[in-house]
């Protein structure tokens, strides 16, 4: 109903607007490509300066409906910055349909070598980030009563193995990945019902992990990295659909 209501509105209505927050070389530029390529305006956040000019390079050549937004020098550690990246979404014409958070923060060290700082900067680029992510996206995504019912609407995170499961040298990593997850669960039971927003973790392998299983192979990292960013992007594009 709402889908024939929109095209008897606007023959061409905006465009939805994806964030993905932690665009490094893997998951992120996958997810990043797979939103612009399926007509997604997609935000790109980055806490390394000058970092996304290649993406957006590659990307402004593609023939590709929805457009690329870089904002480099982003760190999600600190609120103003996180609400920076929302403001500009605000600017965006399409509705915000789907937030990634893929920060990452995978250090091992012995127990006995893991510092405090070490261990309180895992947490928050891994943990913390995802609170502030995760509470100005429900933010911005609430459902406004006087407005016809938006599109579903997703919040996804980045998990690993570390999730679910502490492993030797981990403790730091692990500590921060599960409350990850126990964050994602909680957005997931809080929003879902009320506000009817998609909450999830979803498992990433890595290249590093596979490293110190002894198989680091390129080909089969990317296709894992490829795999990871499709999930993310056939999530919110299926609930998109299936309105």
């Amino acid at each position: 109903m709402y889908l024939r209501l929109l095209s008897t509105v606007s023959a061409n209505p905006p465009l939805p607007t994806a964030i993905v927050f932690g665009v490094g070389d893997g998951i992120g530029s996958s997810t990043v490509t797979k939103f612009v390529s399926k007509g997604y305006n997609v935000i790109g956040v980055r806490r390394t300066p000058n970092s996304l000019t290649e993406l957006q390079n590659t990307l402004d050549d593609a023939d590709f409906e929805g457009q690329f937004y870089p904002m480099d020098s982003i760190d999600a550690r600190k609120e103003e910055d996180v609400e920076a990246v929302f403001t500009r979404a605000n600017d965006l014409p399409g509705p915000l349909e789907c937030v990634v958070h893929n920060i990452g923060a995978n250090i091992t060290f012995p127990i006995t070598e893991t510092t405090s700082r070490k261990f309180s900067k895992c947490w928050e680029m891994a943990c913390f980030s995802g609170f502030l992510v995760g509470r100005e996206a429900a933010r911005h995504m609430k459902i406004d009563p006087a407005l016809p019912p938006p599109h579903p609407r997703s919040i996804l995170f980045t998990g690993a193995t570390a999730s679910v499961r502490g492993s030797a040298n981990f403790a730091a990593f692990a500590v921060a990945k599960s409350g990850l997850r126990a964050l994602s669960q909680s957005l997931a039971r809080e929003l879902g019902p009320k506000q009817q927003i998609h909450g999830e973790q979803g498992r990433a392998a890595t290249q590093e992990r596979r490293r110190r299983s002894g198989d680091a192979g390129a080909a089969t990292h990317v296709d894992e990295f490829e795999h990871t960013a499709a999930s993310f992007v056939r999530t919110c594009v299926r609930a998109h659909t299936c309105v």
